[in-house]
């Protein structure tokens, strides 16, 4: 349907015309919602007198209402308009003078509305797994004015302008596809040394119709040094140079650069104490696990190697987990106490159990050595 209203009075007083027309129209893409338009204008005012007002305002828009052509009943919404003024005013100083002064505004707006529901808006998988809503803006405004002279056949005008243009954008994302996942990356910084620290994540959305959700996990990041192994610890038993250096058992010694295992004592095996770098040397050279599985000796060996670089790990700086682990540094000390160790040289036997708890906590403790965590 259309429509015009026209309205005139006096031209001494005030002027104005107005149209308005409103037309159904179904939507170009699903035919089946109407689309509106409508358009506003023509309005001029003027004053009496030598002064003069006259206003020009222009405002058009349409409105799509889409449903889908994949078979969804939800709509989406796209909207354009246009907004227009421009008053201006003119003032006659005499029959060769006049000055002219206006401003003008002009705002061009698109917005998209997705449906209610994000899902709704899910096309074929190859179309798309996003829906974004739009409000976008571009308003161009400025004033301007200028002076006219006439004086016989020669015209002088002087005058000036200034404008600008803003421009928004605004937008708001919705997945579509409820199996699409979204990865990003974030920072954060690391926790003390030897230290642990848990960090949550949360995701949270809101839909269009104000259905709220969310999601979230954490994530523990620790700061520990990768554990160091037994050969390490025997060939870093301390800086070069340092008294007791010569004359250690084969395949151990001091080194240049550290961690040193000097740096780390005492440390306990069971009830016997390891409080010098030459200790450490002698119960990593009696570590003998080649056939722990068949000679006791080997075992206890092995097993007393294993728990002191375990130890010397824990106070470097390593993960802790391995003190309380079910045959960690704490179970393997309560063996040895059991077994009443005495050091590297003691001599022991050992049930086929205890050989086979021996072997368990050995292998526990190689495996933490190495780098296999807890």
């Amino acid at each position: 349907m259309s429509g015009t209203v026209a309205q005139r009075t006096s031209p001494a007083a005030t002027s104005s015309t107005a149209t308005r027309s409103i037309a159904l129209l179904p939507s170009p893409m699903s035919r089946k919602r109407p689309a509106a338009t409508w358009r506003a204008s023509g309005i001029q005012l003027v004053a009496p007198g030598p002064t003069t007002v006259e206003m020009r305002a222009t405002t058009t828009g349409t409105a799509f209402h889409i449903a889908s052509d994949w078979g969804n009943t939800d709509i989406e919404v796209h909207t354009l308009g246009t907004f227009n003024v421009a008053p201006t005013w003119n003032h006659l100083f005499s029959s060769t003078t006049v000055l002219t002064a206006g401003f003008y505004v002009r705002r061009d707006a698109y917005n998209y509305y997705p449906s209610g529901s994000p899902f709704a808006d899910l096309g074929p998988s190859n179309l798309q797994q996003e829906t974004v809503s739009q409000d976008r803006s571009l308003t161009n405004y400025g004033v301007k004015g200028d002076m006219a002279y006439t004086a016989g056949r020669s015209n002088f005008k002087v005058g000036g302008s200034a404008s600008a243009t803003r421009l928004v954008e605004n937008f708001s994302l919705g997945f579509t596809d409820p199996t699409f996942t979204l990865t990003y990356s974030r920072t954060i910084h690391a926790p003390s040394a030897g230290t642990c620290a848990t960090y949550p994540n949360t995701a949270r959305f809101t839909s269009n119709n104000g259905d709220t959700g969310s999601a979230g996990q954490s994530v523990q990041v620790c700061a520990f040094q990768a554990p160091l192994t037994i050969g390490y610890w025997g060939n870093h038993l301390a800086p070069n140079g340092t008294a007791g250096c010569t004359g250690l058992p084969s395949g151990t010694g001091c080194s240049s650069n550290g961690p040193w295992a000097n740096k780390y004592l005492p440390q306990p095996l069971g009830g016997y104490s390891v409080t010098t770098f030459q200790t450490v040397a002698k119960v990593i050279a009696a570590n003998n696990c080649s056939n722990a599985t068949t000679s006791a000796q080997n075992a206890v060996g092995c097993l007393a190697a294993q728990l002191l670089a375990a130890e010397l790990n824990v106070a470097f700086g390593s993960n802790t987990c391995i003190i309380t682990n079910a045959n960690g540094i704490n179970a393997a000390n309560a063996f040895l106490t059991g077994i009443s160790y005495n050091g590297p040289t003691g001599t022991y036997t050992l049930t086929t159990a205890q050989r086979n708890t021996a072997l368990t906590l050995k292998n526990e403790l190689v495996n933490y050595n190495q780098g296999g965590g807890c």
